[in-house]
């Protein structure tokens, strides 16, 4: 990275004066390669929500609101994945 571009894996050109918070977004569609024990922590999310998942197809009757309840744990899988995989020491 040069003195050109902002600090983060992003690089993004000074003249857009993005802020911390933006950089971090724009770093969020960056690919971010899991260590061994990140992919077992996002399995037992996985498996987790789709047992959920499966209780809600059972117990939730058919129609729009079931299809919510399914999108947000699957919005809750991939945000916690995230969160798993791009965790701050």
């Amino acid at each position: 990275m040069n003195n050109d571009t902002c600090i983060g894996t992003t690089e993004v050109p000074r003249q857009f004066s993005l802020s911390q918070c933006q950089l971090d977004w724009l770093d969020s569609f960056t690919y971010h390669q899991p260590t061994e024990e990140q992919i077992e922590r996002i399995s037992r999310v996985r498996t987790t929500l789709r047992t959920a998942a499966s209780v809600m197809f059972e117990v939730v009757p058919d129609g729009p609101d079931q299809i919510v309840v399914v999108r947000l744990l699957h919005e809750a899988m991939m945000n916690a994945n995230k969160a798993i995989v791009c965790e701050k020491p």
